[in-house]
């Protein structure tokens, strides 16, 4: 069904899935990384989610990428969160492809022109919103999944504007350690209508980040930077 490798790899075509690439380089003694499917897509992509959980878990994270379908550096991103060592107490969870028919189409909107970073439902506008708050399939998929995971923090990853943003200002510390590992400015909190990141905070309460990188391109510069921005995430929960 998908042309392009990395959605292959990502388990919509039916290859190898991150988890795989995860678990070759897994040592025994590492939790290793599993897959979850979480919703579809308009025109029926699955959505999914890569999952690494401690049973004894005090902290977790949830990361969101490629919400834009034309931000191509942000796929390999999500993709390379999924193979970092999680620590022990920390539960962790992916979406390298929360937009899998933009990310098909090279699009920033999903199938129906949807931009679906202004479809959230807070402070959400008729003018570039889509026909409704929440209208789409794959907003409503992510939104489930924040409200039923409820983690300690959600980063949802962007590209190309090279910053982090704490949403929410108790979230700054992980902000902080996400700039400061990734080599990226950290800027003041940010709203922005209808967003994902905003709507994790003001309409959740839940503690928010935004990631913003530094291209639209895939480069192994742009991936190992935000690993270690994840890693450095993660150790500081």
């Amino acid at each position: 069904m998908f042309a392009d490798p990395l959605i292959d790899r990502l388990g919509g075509g039916g290859s190898a899935s991150v988890t795989d690439t995860a678990d070759r380089r897994s040592a025994p003694a590492r939790r290793r990384w599993s897959l979850e499917h979480i919703g579809t897509s308009v025109e029926g992509r699955p959505i999914e989610m890569h999952t690494n959980v401690d049973p004894a878990m005090r902290a977790s994270v949830l990361a969101i990428s490629t919400v834009h379908g034309d931000e191509r550096g942000v796929g390999p991103i999500g993709e390379e969160l999924t193979t970092v060592t999680v620590p022990p107490g920390v539960s962790a969870y992916v979406v390298p492809i929360a937009n899998p028919d933009g990310w098909a189409r090279g699009t920033r909107n999903n199938a129906r022109d949807v931009d679906l970073n202004r479809n959230f439902p807070w402070w959400w506008s008729h003018r570039d919103g889509g026909p409704g708050r929440a209208s789409e399939p794959e907003t409503q998929a992510l939104m489930a999944l924040v409200a039923r995971l409820r983690p300690v923090v959600t980063v949802w990853i962007h590209q190309p504007y090279e910053y982090v943003s704490a949403v929410d200002p108790r979230a700054e510390r992980w902000a902080r350690a996400w700039a400061d590992a990734a080599g990226l400015p950290l800027l003041p909190a940010i709203t922005q209508h209808g967003g994902g990141e905003t709507w994790t905070y003001h309409g959740l309460g839940l503690a928010s980040i935004l990631v913003e990188g530094t291209t639209r391109e895939a480069s192994i510069g742009e991936t190992s930077a935000h690993r270690r921005g994840f890693e450095a995430l993660l150790a500081a929960l």
